[in-house]
């Protein structure tokens, strides 16, 4: 069968019921409005229309829709992928700080140009996972957004999205702060004498989001909790 179109009645009652309420706001502004007020309230009180849509308000939900399973998975997964992102990192702040350290005390001068790439590597590859967790988290956002109804209470987000949101927004901090930290540090290598270039990272050095997010899982519920 065809799906109506247009509004419901419930959403037409609605309508009416905020319609009504504007207009005796309205007539309250105008002169002698005191006098008519009493009448005016009674009338409007004792309408049949008013009460239908009373009874029929009272009888809308009062909370907004929720979060389906699908939605609540996704986000969930978006979750996970920023974490692992988060982890990619703090390694990478690791070895920043450990080429940092290097390159201050003017020892292992090697070593501080592998610490560096490979801190810079790590940004990269935090970065690609950050990415992908932010758009799967909009994508969750935007369906649930979609359920909403115009006339109706917005749309109610699982609390757990909101720890979600802000592991993303520390993640992004902590790329950026690590960003200008390895342009100093590479500037710093070039005063020094040192190419990054010439800089090649083990096989067994790539460092993998599975690996990472493995070794950092044990720290997740902690990590939330603070939030």
């Amino acid at each position: 069968s065809r799906r109506r179109s247009g509004p419901s009645r419930m959403q037409l009652a609605r309508a009416m019921m905020r319609a009504l309420v504007a207009l005796a706001a309205a007539a309250a502004a105008l002169p002698g409005a005191a006098a008519l007020k009493l009448d005016v309230a009674a009338g409007v009180e004792n309408s049949p229309e008013v009460q239908a849509a009373m009874i029929m308000s009272a009888m809308l939900p009062q909370h907004g829709p929720q979060a389906s399973a699908e939605l609540e998975g996704k986000m969930n997964k978006a979750g996970q992928i920023i974490y692992d992102a988060y982890s990619l990192l703090q390694s990478a702040s690791n070895s920043v700080e450990e080429a940092q350290e290097q390159l201050r005390t003017h020892s292992h001068m090697e070593s501080a140009a592998a610490n560096l790439a490979k801190g810079e590597q790590m940004v990269k590859q935090g970065h690609a996972s950050l990415s992908k967790g932010q758009a799967m988290a909009r994508e969750a956002e935007n369906a649930l957004q979609a359920t909403a109804d115009p006339l109706g209470p917005p749309p109610e987000a699982p609390k757990s999205w909101a720890n979600v949101d802000a592991m993303a927004r520390r993640a992004a901090g902590k790329e950026r702060s690590l960003r200008t930290r390895v342009a100093d540090l590479k500037s710093d290598a070039k005063h020094a004498g040192l190419s990054l270039a010439q800089v090649s990272l083990p096989q067994e050095e790539t460092v993998s989001v599975d690996k990472v997010a493995e070794e950092q899982d044990a720290k997740l519920l902690d990590f939330l909790s603070k939030y």
